[in-house]
């Protein structure tokens, strides 16, 4: 790219409003997992709707690993963060989504967003359009993308 073109283009975007320079604004793509990964996105999404994240599939601890060997599925802790970061109403559908059940037998310790991708999970053809369904659901500024379809497991 040209000088030219990228200062034509840079003076463009500050030609929209700031509502519409949020959907006119750089496109940024970030690959990663954990809690990293949520907070850029939760800091990005103030300068930038064009945010896609490439989200990581594989953790196998906690109550996420339980979750997988239980059901099979991919893990969705990484994919909830995500999601709830780049969502419209953050701070509501993040205690909604990280609200741990703290009784009983089979839920203690599990958490409403993980078990609510699950459920998706089985409703939807696969991970790719349970995490489109949640990202319409929760009003999502961006694309959240999951690393791997299938329930796959790092070995080293």
């Amino acid at each position: 790219m040209r000088w030219g073109d990228f200062w034509q283009s840079w003076f463009k975007w500050l030609a929209y409003s700031p509502e519409e320079m949020l959907y006119h604004a750089p496109k940024i793509t970030l690959i990663g997992g954990g809690s990293g990964l949520a907070r850029l996105l939760q800091g990005l999404k103030q300068y930038t709707y064009n945010l896609s994240a490439i989200v990581t599939v594989f953790d196998s601890g906690g109550h996420t690993g339980k979750l997988r060997k239980d059901l099979k599925v991919p893990a969705v802790g990484d994919l909830r963060n995500c999601l709830v970061a780049l969502s419209e109403e953050e701070d509501l559908m993040r205690e909604f989504f990280d609200f741990r059940f703290q009784r009983g037998r089979y839920l203690n310790g599990y958490s409403f967003g993980n078990l609510f991708l699950a459920m998706l999970l089985e409703m939807a053809r696969d991970l790719d359009q349970a995490t489109q369904i949640a990202s319409a659901l929760l009003k999502v500024k961006g694309k959240v993308i999951p690393s791997s379809l299938g329930n796959a497991h790092l070995w080293a």
